[in-house]
C-alpha cells in the first residue's frame, strides 16, 4: 500500500479543522491557560496596540482596508493554489501559530485595564430573554417570516425585544423607511456604517438593549437573515448554556484570531464592553473591526478568569465556500456542516471576498435543509427570495415529510 503523500495529508488536516471548529476547545491552547502562559512570560500593564490614523478620511480609511483585505484574498488562494473543491481555497495554514499568540494578542490578554479587569457579575434572573439586534438599510427582508416567528415566540409566552439600527434613514441616508410593522423596534440613535464598519452602530443597539434589565442575552443579525428555528428552541438552547457564541476563526493571526459580527452576546460580556467603551473602541477597531473587536478581546479574558467562558458556536449560517473569488477557509466549513444541497444549488450571486453567497429564490426543500441544520438563522436572503407560504417551517410542531427527510432538528 502506498504512503499518502505530504499534500494530501495536510489537506485532510484542514478539512479536520474545518469541521470541527465550532465545536473543539481552542486550538492553540489546549489546556486553558497552561501553554499561552509558557510561551511568553512578559506582560504588559497596558495595551500596545497601533491605532488607526484618524486624520485619514473615511473614504480613503475604507479604499486602504479593502485593498489590504484584497491582498490577504489574494495570498490565501496563492498558499492554496486555488485547489479544489468547487473553486474554494482552503489557505495553507502555518502550524507554528497554531499554539503562539503574537505580541498584540499576549498584550489584550495581559493588560490590566481590559484582559486582568475583573467580571462584571449582573444580578438577572435565570429565564432567558434575548434582545434581537439587527442591521437594516432601509427595510426587514422577508418580513412576513419574521412575523410569523415572533408571533409564535409570543403565543409561547416567551419575552423577547428587538432593536433595528437603520443605516440608510437620514442623516446618513436618503431612505424612507420601508418595514412599517416594525417601525416600532427602530432605534432612534444613528451612527455611520460601512463594510467592516459597524462598531459605533452596534454600542448603539447593546446600549438600547441594556436598557431593559430583564435582558439577559443579545444576538446580533441583519436585515437579510432569516431564523431557522423556532424561538422556544433557541431559548432552550441559551437555557442549558447561557454563554456568548461566536462562529470563530482560531486560526487567523492579523493581528489576532476573528469570528463573524453575527453572534450571542451574553449581558455580562454586553455589559463589559459598555462599561470599557472608551479603552476598547482605542484598542480593537482595527482592520475589519466586526470581525476583530469583539471575539478574541472577550476570548483573551477567559484565560484569566474562568468565569469569563465562551462557546465557538456557529448559530448563523453564510455560505463563504461557493464563489471562485471565496477565501474563507474556517467559515466555508459551515456550507457543509448545513447538508444543504437544495439550498446550495438555488438561484444565486457566489460569494467574493467581501460577502457570502447571496441567495435569490428558496424553495421548501431548501428551507427545510437549513432547518434541519445545526444553525439558528442564515444570511443572506433577498426580499422576496423566502416565500411567505414557507413560514409554517419554523412552528414547533412542524414535521417535515418522513419519507424524504429523517426528522427535524438532528
Amino acid at each position: 500500500m502506498s504512503r499518502p503523500s505530504a499534500a494530501a495529508l495536510l489537506a485532510a488536516l484542514l478539512v479536520w479543522q474545518c469541521q470541527g471548529v465550532h465545536l473543539q476547545p481552542s486550538p492553540w491552547d489546549p489546556v486553558r491557560g497552561v501553554e499561552t502562559r509558557g510561551l511568553d512570560q512578559s506582560s504588559s500593564s497596558d495595551l500596545a496596540v497601533a491605532e488607526q490614523d484618524d486624520t485619514i478620511p473615511d473614504a480613503a480609511a475604507a479604499e486602504t482596508l479593502e485593498a489590504k483585505m484584497r491582498r490577504q484574498d489574494a495570498e490565501c488562494k496563492e498558499k492554496a493554489g486555488m485547489n479544489v473543491d468547487r473553486g474554494h481555497a482552503l489557505g495553507l495554514i502555518n502550524a507554528s501559530a497554531i499554539v503562539r499568540w503574537n505580541q498584540q494578542m499576549r498584550s489584550v490578554r495581559d493588560s490590566a485595564a481590559w484582559g486582568l479587569k475583573p467580571p462584571i457579575r449582573q444580578m438577572v434572573d435565570d429565564i432567558v430573554k434575548i434582545a434581537f439586534l439587527v442591521f437594516a438599510d432601509d427595510r426587514i427582508h422577508n418580513e412576513e417570516i419574521w412575523l410569523h416567528w415572533m408571533e409564535g415566540a409570543r403565543k409561547a409566552g416567551l419575552k423577547f425585544s428587538m432593536h433595528i439600527h437603520a443605516s440608510g434613514l437620514p442623516p446618513n441616508g436618503t431612505s424612507e423607511w420601508r418595514s412599517d410593522r416594525f417601525k416600532q423596534f427602530l432605534v432612534p440613535e444613528q451612527a455611520p456604517t460601512a463594510w467592516c464598519r459597524t462598531w459605533d452602530a452596534q454600542m448603539l443597539l447593546l446600549t438600547s438593549a441594556l436598557r431593559d434589565k430583564e435582558v439577559t442575552h443579545m444576538v446580533t443579525l441583519s436585515s437579510d437573515s432569516v431564523p431557522v428555528k423556532p424561538m422556544t428552541w433557541i431559548y432552550d438552547k441559551t437555557s442549558e448554556q447561557p454563554l456568548s457564541r461566536f462562529c470563530a476563526d482560531d486560526f487567523w493571526r492579523d493581528p489576532w484570531p476573528k469570528a463573524e459580527l453575527w453572534s450571542m452576546l451574553r449581558r455580562e460580556d454586553a455589559l463589559f464592553f459598555h462599561e470599557n467603551r472608551h479603552f476598547a473602541e482605542k484598542n480593537f477597531r482595527h482592520d475589519c473591526e466586526d470581525q476583530l473587536a469583539w471575539y478574541f478581546p472577550l476570548r483573551a479574558r477567559w484565560d484569566n478568569f474562568a468565569k469569563a467562558p465562551l462557546k465557538r458556536e456557529c448559530i448563523m449560517f453564510a455560505n463563504w465556500k461557493d464563489g471562485e473569488q471565496a477565501c474563507m477557509e474556517q467559515w466555508a466549513a459551515n456550507a457543509d456542516t448545513c447538508n444543504c444541497p437544495k439550498l446550495r444549488a438555488s438561484e444565486r450571486t457566489p460569494a467574493s471576498f467581501k460577502h457570502p453567497v447571496e441567495y435569490h429564490d428558496v424553495h421548501a426543500h431548501a428551507l427545510e435543509e437549513l432547518v434541519r441544520s445545526p444553525f439558528w438563522f442564515a444570511r443572506k436572503f433577498t426580499d422576496g427570495a423566502v416565500p411567505e407560504e414557507l413560514k409554517t417551517l419554523l412552528d414547533p410542531g412542524y414535521k417535515p415529510n418522513k419519507t424524504k427527510w429523517f426528522g427535524i432538528f438532528r
